[in-house]
């Protein structure tokens, strides 16, 4: 039932995970020297979080950049006076919060927003927060490799989440928008038959793409064409 499709796109998916650490050891440095050469110019709160590489780096540290987005949210935390046990961070209930807040200074008087411990402390989080990763995709390869074997038709993968969404994974799919005849049809395909349901979807797309190209050529002014953004967007 596990098509040759399956196959190639779980063996390229392991070379683009292999691929994707290598360019993210990098990029977990790159983002740690800007870290450290840039937030002892911090001072006020405002300064923080307009830094978007700043900002997003702590909240990554600390499990939270699903949050990035909630600025006035964060503001409270960032001024809650931590020795106050009703203040805003102690009160929420996730701890994160609090930890958050304690990794600066914002509510002090000191002009110094984060000493090197501090400094230190969010630097390692975020370097764990990859480590974690890595490790999760680890264990998800390990119970996929002993599942699968057990595996005889699409509904066993379909009724196993964890299965699925590793599978899912590597072909890119979002489970939130990919039908069961979708799943079943790119799982079973094999991809030396052009008629197969992924080569067949694969041309549909191409085809969509090409008609609209086409639609914007035949419809486009000569202003138009002097300024492609335009036609674009029209």
């Amino acid at each position: 039932m596990v098509s040759t499709f399956i196959d190639y796109n779980l063996i390229t998916r392991d070379m683009r995970l292999s691929l994707q650490r290598t360019s993210e050891q990098t990029l977990v440095k790159r983002e740690a020297d800007y870290y450290k050469a840039n937030i002892g110019n911090v001072t006020t709160i405002d300064e923080f979080m307009d830094d978007y590489r700043l900002f997003n780096y702590a909240m990554k540290a600390h499990g939270l950049e699903d949050m990035a987005y909630a600025k006035a949210f964060m503001r409270k935390v960032l001024e809650s006076d931590l020795s106050d046990e009703e203040s805003y961070a102690n009160m929420l209930t996730d701890e994160r919060y609090r930890k958050f807040a304690e990794a600066f200074n914002f509510s002090s008087d000191t002009s110094v927003v984060q000493s090197d411990a501090q400094e230190d402390a969010v630097i390692g989080l975020y370097n764990q927060s990859y480590v974690n990763q890595d490790a999760a995709v680890k264990t998800d390869s390990a119970y996929f490799n002993a599942a699968i074997d057990l595996v005889t038709n699409t509904d066993q993968i379909w009724q196993n989440d964890r299965l699925k969404t590793y599978v899912m994974t590597a072909f890119g799919l979002d489970p939130k928008y990919t039908s069961y005849a979708q799943f079943k049809g790119v799982i079973t395909s094999d991809v030396d038959d052009p008629t197969s349901f992924v080569n067949v979807q694969d041309a549909a797309y191409k085809q969509g793409l090409q008609d609209k190209i086409a639609n914007v050529q035949a419809n486009a002014t000569p202003e138009d064409l002097a300024n492609p953004n335009s036609a674009a967007s029209s």
